[in-house]
């Protein structure tokens, strides 16, 4: 099971500032805006993509609190320098899959021939087979990643074990997830709880929970 983790400051601003709408390759519908660059931030290497059906629409003034109706799907979206090797290794971490290339193309390689030579490699994707857990999307960025991500994916596989029975379920995920190429960071247990903390390849920050 996957679960995204995340923080927000809710402040009573207009959507205009903190959403821009509008469609991209990602697909979706509304999307958080960039923060402000400001001396000592840094830009958040995840985001995460709305897509909402039969959304209405904001007023100009609207407060960003406002009663909303339910989201119905969500997609979370990694900058990074490879987007299809890290692609292929959350596949694996996730047993998640490719998707089939866009409709004309019988393969991915195809595609990929298609694009000026400037926009090849810039993104790729993997999803859920089961239709359940989210759209994972991977965009190149020309930056590298520059501090501790603020959201992190949770990979959960320990759900419901307590004790030595989920530190075990846990160091075993550890076990094979490193000959992927994931880092272990350390392994955090206080006798009934544990937690794992780890990287991607890229080194995006991730949790065994």
């Amino acid at each position: 099971m996957l679960q995204v983790r995340t923080l927000l400051r809710c402040k009573h601003q207009a959507p205009s500032k903190r959403l821009a709408a509008g469609s991209s390759p990602a697909g979706g519908a509304y999307s958080l805006s960039p923060a402000e660059t400001r001396e000592g931030l840094f830009r958040v290497q995840i985001h995460i993509h709305l897509h909402r059906d039969g959304a209405r629409s904001l007023g100009a003034n609207a407060p960003y609190c406002c009663p909303m109706t339910p989201i119905k799907k969500f997609q979370v979206t990694f900058d990074c320098a490879e987007p299809e090797r890290l692609a292929r290794f959350w596949c694996e971490v996730l047993g998640y899959v490719i998707p089939p290339p866009p409709a004309g193309f019988a393969t991915w390689d195809d595609f990929k021939r298609s694009q000026p030579a400037e926009q090849r490699d810039s993104w790729f994707a993997c999803v859920d087979p089961s239709g359940v857990g989210p759209r994972l999307y991977f965009q190149r960025v020309p930056e590298g990643k520059a501090a501790k991500n603020r959201v992190h994916l949770d990979v959960r596989v320990g759900t419901g074990l307590v004790g030595e029975e989920r530190l075990a379920a846990l160091e075993a995920e550890c076990a094979r997830l490193v000959p992927l190429g994931a880092v272990h960071v350390r392994t955090l247990y206080d006798g009934s709880d544990a937690c794992i903390p780890m990287l991607d390849i890229e080194g995006n920050e991730f949790c065994i929970d």
